[in-house]
């Protein structure tokens, strides 16, 4: 599923409209984010590498600020959203490998 698909899935099921910007709160519904702290946490360490042009944290959430409120770009969520479905399948744990305890 692509992760435009994805990210509109996930607004329907929330009945939240498409738009091109969302609010913080409603960005942690998207995710199941419970602690307003981590999507700041996840919002203020975003820096991109400037190389590569990539996210130096594949966790963190780029945001713009439209007047005095945080917005969160619906290209950025289907960014976040791809680039972490990616890393998760590129990280993890090999399900050959045997258990450490």
């Amino acid at each position: 599923m692509k992760t435009n698909e994805k990210l509109n899935t996930l607004l329907k099921l929330e009945g939240l409209p498409i738009r091109a910007t969302y609010q913080p709160a409603e960005v942690r519904r998207l995710l199941n984010i419970k602690s307003p702290k981590t999507l700041h946490r996840m919002l203020v360490e975003h820096e991109l590498d400037p190389e590569t042009g990539a996210p130096v944290s594949p966790y963190t959430i780029d945001s713009v600020m439209l007047r005095n409120e945080r917005r969160i770009p619906y290209s950025d969520l289907a960014d976040w959203l791809g680039r972490n479905r990616t890393y998760e399948r590129i990280n993890a744990t090999d399900p050959n490998q045997g258990e450490l305890f």
